[in-house]
């Protein structure tokens, strides 16, 4: 895998530097996969977007990326981009060109704990980094990580989520059978699992802008979505 880092407005970031975070990120969520991913991707920061993954221009090019993390926020940049490259992972073109299904909420529940796990791991082994100026920011991950756990207790149910499930499992679009698996992904299960530029440098982001305006987001109309996730971090 190929990750790119446009020259955008990345604070006091600089993009070779984000470069290096990004694909230790995903060295996380590689290190549990059976295969590596072949594809490239192109990083951005496009000014008053989110988070988000766009649909490539065509089949054999880079997928592009937004992220809003800036400056030496790094666990952001941990979360943002693993909970992406988990969509481009789970090939989210699919739902190009057909409406999305109810179970989209599904999708993003992953890519949520995709993000906290890369941040439980990164907290975890950058301990020991031989960069010992990563190794200070460990614990800023872990914390990370925890944080958004707590924040997404408040919106899991109340009682067991096999009768949660139950209740829920016609208006969330599951079929049995995937329910059934879902426990697989529950974090519990993955725990365990083996920032300013010069204004001249702004015209690649820029016309990456242009582009991308044109093309329709993965996300549209479910960033509420992310609040979901925490039915399964209970």
């Amino acid at each position: 895998m190929e990750i790119s880092v446009l020259p955008c407005e990345w604070g006091d970031a600089k993009p070779e530097d984000i470069q290096v975070l990004l694909r230790d990120v995903a060295s996380h969520i590689e290190r549990e996969l059976r295969d590596s991913f072949p594809g490239t991707i192109e990083v951005m920061n496009l000014p008053g977007q989110t988070p988000q993954t766009y649909y490539r221009s065509s089949n054999d090019g880079a997928y592009p990326i937004n992220l809003t993390a800036k400056g030496g926020l790094w666990s952001q940049f941990a979360y943002q981009f693993a909970h992406e490259y988990c969509h481009v992972l789970s090939g989210y073109e699919r739902f190009r060109l057909i409406r999305r299904p109810n179970s989209w909420w599904f999708h993003e529940s992953m890519a949520e704990l995709a993000s906290m796990f890369v941040l439980r791991q990164m907290g975890k082994r950058w301990q020991n980094h031989e960069n010992r100026s990563w190794a200070r920011f460990a614990p800023s991950h872990a914390k990370y990580a925890d944080n958004l756990l707590k924040g997404h207790a408040s919106n899991t149910p109340s009682g067991s989520f096999r009768a949660w499930l139950s209740e829920n499992e016609v208006d969330l679009g599951l079929t049995r059978t995937c329910a059934t698996r879902m426990g697989w992904w529950h974090p519990k299960c993955w725990a365990t699992s083996s920032e300013n530029q010069a204004a001249g440098t702004r015209s690649d982001c820029y016309r990456q802008q242009t582009a991308t305006s044109k093309i329709t987001s993965s996300h549209g109309g479910v960033p509420s979505m992310r609040k979901i996730a925490g039915s399964l971090t209970g």
